[in-house]
Parts: C-alpha cells; structure tokens; sequence
C-alpha cells in the first residue's frame, strides 16, 4: 500500500477489514490495517454492538453539498465536462432527493455494528428491509480516477460506480462486509437496496466484483456462500451463478463491461 492509503481505515476492496488479504500474500498487521487501533482507540466501539442512529439533513450538510456542486460547474467550465457531470450527478444531496421521491425516505435508517465472525466488523440492520427497499444511501465524496496494476490497492474504502468514478464511502457504511452472495445491491451509484427480505440482526452485505473492473484486482473471500470460490475479482470474473444473483441492482457500466466480457471468451 502506499503511505496514503496506510493513513486511512482499511475496511473494503483492497486491502484486509474483513478478513481478506490481497494476492500479495502480503502479511497483515496494525501498520497495515489501522482500523485496529482506530477501534481500540475509540470508547464508542469498544462494546460488540454499537447502534447508530443517523441525524436528519443539517445546514452544513447542506453546504458541503452546494461546495460539492460548484466544484462539478468549475469542471464543466474547465472543459472537463465528464468530471463535473459525475460530480453532480451523483452527489450526495441529490441522493437524498431522489430517495425520497422513489422510496419514500429522507434520512437512512438505523444500523449497528458487530462483529461478524472471521470477517471482523460489520454493519447489520436494527430495522429490517423488505426486498427492493432502501437498505441506506452511501455518504462520501465522488473522484474520478483510473487505476491498474498495483494502484489498484491505494485506496481500500472507494467503490465504483461508473467509468472511472468511485464513491469514497464513510463510516459507518465503509464497514460493509463482501459476500459472494450478498443481500444488497447497488441502484443509481449511492443506493444500497435489498435483493431479498432483511431482518433485524442480519449481516448487511454486497458482492464487491460488482463494483470493480481493474483485472489487476484479487483478494482472498471469507464469506462461505454457496457461491463463494474463495476469491474476490472484477466483474468480468464473476460467476453467471453470482452475477444474477446481484443483478439488475449492479451499476450500469459493470453491467456493459461484464456482458462485453461473457460475449468476446
């Protein structure tokens, strides 16, 4: 990992949160995965199960979200027209908006977080979610990068949502765990909905192929599904078993890129 990425929370796609470790066989300690002294450091997560009741919309919420705008219309005046259209497409704010237009919901629900298993923490419904409904919608900001080769592991918590566009998910969500056959999916880049009745006390989960394409990319699996091989990869590696089970709630573009795939091998 590079000296940036060792600075930050290692939960998800690159790196080892929830018991995986990367295709390096690298070994994994506290330099390398900094959650551990995050938690041990933060009374709040010292108990096994911590609920976590999220705040309505605030002025500065507000705020950083107009910032967040102005930055996509700098962009688009730059001439960098794809960068300001992601950014404001698939902001924050207008996440809220849409949520509550399609699902009848403002503000995300409550979660708690407990540990789950081998995999370490992990985010589990207080509320419960029928299939279909919003399970919560992602916080964090949006960037616009590529990646290959070993860059691919530089930034553990980004999750991708587009081309070249990634969402670096904030606490508490960045602890979401991988399954091979997981109960959430992803709709409209932030949207994490359920592909099958959630109960109180289930383990919220996603298959993390369905948002990576980087064939550079592999991790070790320890979610022990029927459909688990015992790795994770991009999307052009799932399975046909895995993919429908995600499916249709996978981001477009790895839709396109997966079926590009299957059709050329």
């Amino acid at each position: 990992m590079s000296q940036k990425a060792a600075a930050r929370p290692v939960i998800r796609l690159r790196n080892n949160f929830a018991g995986i470790s990367t295709s390096k066989n690298q070994p994994l300690h506290k330099k390398s995965n900094p959650i551990i002294s995050r938690i041990t450091n933060q009374s709040a997560y010292m108990s096994p199960s911590v609920q976590i009741k999220h705040r309505s919309l605030k002025v500065t919420d507000i705020l950083t979200e107009f910032v967040a705008f102005f930055y996509g219309f700098v962009s688009g005046f730059q001439k960098n027209y794809y960068r300001g259209y992601q950014k404001i497409r698939y902001s924050y704010l207008l996440a809220r908006i849409y949520a509550a237009l399609k699902f009848g919901v403002f503000v995300n629900g409550k979660i708690d977080i407990k540990p789950a298993g081998k995999k370490g923490l992990g985010i589990f419904s207080a509320t419960g979610v029928k299939k279909g409904g919003l399970a919560f919608i992602a916080t964090g900001p949006v960037h616009i990068a590529h990646f290959g080769g070993n860059a691919c592991y530089d930034y553990p918590n980004w999750y991708g949502i587009d081309k070249d566009t990634w969402i670096d998910i904030q606490d508490p969500y960045m602890r979401i765990n991988h399954s091979c056959k997981p109960n959430l999916g992803i709709d409209n880049g932030r949207f994490f909905v359920a592909l099958e009745d959630i109960k109180v006390g289930d383990e919220l989960t996603f298959d993390y192929a369905i948002s990576d394409d980087e064939l550079d990319w592999e991790l070790d699996c320890y979610c022990e599904t029927e459909l688990c091989n015992g790795k994770i990869g991009p999307v052009q590696n799932m399975s046909p078993e895995r993919y429908r089970h995600s499916h249709p709630f996978i981001p477009k573009y790895f839709q396109k890129v997966y079926n590009e795939h299957q059709c050329s091998h």
